[in-house]
């Protein structure tokens, strides 16, 4: 009997009620009116519960990421997913089918937004592989695993740092029994042996193993790490949308894979789950037979405070079958490679420096030039004031998207992905124009704050193909300090690249 499965498509960021849902399943299947109104309620009733409930919880794990995609929302006799793009399974569908799939397009179509994606994973080759963690991090986390992928990169290096240092060695006494005696004579044994008429003689001796309890530590983080990454990959199966996040996260696996059939690892894969040593055992006793190797006292704090972590997400989250990606975010990060090709054209990186919560970095490149993307900015003039004044908590800070430091000029931008702006979104960056950025000289002082704006519109003959343009808004009016903002309007097109890169190098120098 064959499986009868429906696939509904809907658009991201676009209201749904009765009859514009009906409108786009009747484009793909004709059903009964009954059953479409069954569809709609299930649908609706999916995405105001189950669904806002399971992308909620990931943007509350505020200290991981920050995503600034709309949850999905629901009213009376409509709903909207929000900008959420990919596929969720409703289950339990109605009408006899078997499986229930929302398909969620872009805004953009899915030739643009694909090609933002693959842009994004071009990052780590342009400013090295720290910046995975973060990136993949940043794209998958409505599955529940953020915590997996940050702590693999780490895990990975020290790791790969411990091996390089000198290994912990045990003395292992052993018997050799032969001819004439090699060693120290074991007496006992050694008698034994001549009143059962044997002319031998039996010696102990030692020989150095490696200490058990960290190469058993690194089997089982890598182990555990290794198993939560494959179910990540599994549940985002073969979704054409999704390719450049499998294809980081095989690379990820494959670090996992390698370090556990290393010579000093392998040996101890089994004895790591098949033995009787707890984690807690197991963290003690490797800081305390580590010798002089700091990097396995390190991966013993880091196996730690993954169990803390992890055991600490997984009780209130929910298992749903989610692939999704929040698009706003991918957008931000593709305008993040927009911006170092901009301003860093063939330059040598000198440094990459992750925040503490991993999901924003800094880079350095040679000349002085440094980029920060999604790390609160602790250098603003006035929060500054009001935190010694007391006005202000020591926790407060602004974080723009991106803040560009280069011969002592601070520029910031935002990334938002959409075409125009709302209050919030203005107030928002003259806050980090008034407190982060410095005046620059252009017929007198001038303070300037960046926009890049999504170019979204296009009908179907032209997919959006826009020309990447600029705007500026000035205000003076006989003031001092002259203020302006920049935008940038870029079109995530593959024939527009060099036009983007252009329209972002012009709005910030």
């Amino acid at each position: 009997m064959c499986s009868k499965e429906l696939i509904v498509t809907l658009r991201e960021d676009r209201w749904y009620n009765y009859r514009r849902f009906e409108r786009e399943l009747r484009n793909k299947i004709y059903l009964p009116e009954s059953c479409v109104e069954q569809l709609f309620d299930k649908v609706k009733s999916f995405v105001g519960s189950k669904l806002r409930k399971a992308l909620k919880d990931a943007k509350e794990l505020r200290e991981l990421f920050d995503i600034e995609s709309p949850l999905p929302r629901v009213e009376d006799d409509r709903f909207n997913v929000g900008q959420w793009v990919g596929l969720f399974n409703v289950g339990n569908p109605p009408c006899g089918f078997d499986r229930l799939i929302v398909e969620v397009e872009p805004k953009i179509g899915w030739d643009r937004f694909n090609y933002m994606l693959s842009e994004c994973f071009g990052l780590p080759a342009i400013v090295g592989p720290g910046v995975l963690s973060p990136l993949v991090a940043n794209i998958v986390a409505p599955y529940g695993y953020a915590l997996d992928v940050i702590y693999s990169d780490l895990a990975y290096k020290y790791t790969e740092m411990a091996l390089r240092e000198p290994l912990p060695r045990l003395t292992e006494d052993f018997i050799v029994v032969g001819g004439s005696g090699v060693g120290r004579i074991d007496v006992s044994k050694t008698v034994k042996l001549r009143m059962r008429g044997l002319p031998l003689v039996a010696s102990r001796r030692s020989r150095l193993v490696q200490a058990q309890p960290p190469m058993m530590l690194i089997a089982r983080l890598h182990y555990r790490l290794f198993t939560r990454l494959k179910e990540l990959l599994g549940k985002i199966g073969s979704v054409k949308s999704l390719g450049s996040v499998r294809s980081e996260l095989e690379k990820l696996i494959a670090r996992h894979s390698y370090i556990l059939a290393l010579t000093p690892i392998a040996p101890y894969l089994d004895l790591a789950f098949t033995g009787s040593v707890d984690d807690v055992t197991l963290i003690k006793e490797t800081r305390a037979k580590s010798g002089v190797n700091m990097w396995l006292r390190m991966l013993a704090d880091l196996y730690e405070a993954y169990n803390a972590r992890v055991a600490g997400v997984e009780v209130s989250r929910e298992e749903l079958p989610l692939q999704l990606l929040p698009s706003s975010k991918v957008f931000e990060l593709w305008a993040l490679r927009l911006v170092v090709e901009a301003l860093a054209p063939g330059k040598r990186v000198v440094g990459v420096k992750l925040e503490e919560n991993r999901s924003g970095f800094a880079v350095e490149f040679e000349g002085g030039l440094k980029i920060y993307y999604n790390v609160p900015y602790k250098k603003g003039r006035l929060t500054e004031e009001l935190r010694k004044m007391g006005l202000l908590s020591k926790k407060a800070f602004l974080r723009p998207d991106y803040v560009i430091e280069h011969n002592g000029k601070i520029i910031v931008a935002d990334a938002k992905y959409k075409e125009k702006l709302t209050t919030e979104d203005f107030g928002r960056i003259m806050a980090y124009m008034v407190d982060i950025a410095t005046p620059m000289k252009t017929n007198g002082e001038e303070l300037i704050g960046t926009l890049i704006l999504l170019i979204e519109k296009g009908d179907q003959q032209d997919k959006g193909k826009q020309q990447p343009r600029i705007s500026r808004a000035k205000m003076d009016g006989g003031l001092t300090t002259r203020y302006e903002l920049r935008i940038a309007h870029v079109n995530p097109e593959t024939s527009f690249k060099g036009h983007n890169v252009n329209s972002i190098r012009k709005v910030l120098q």
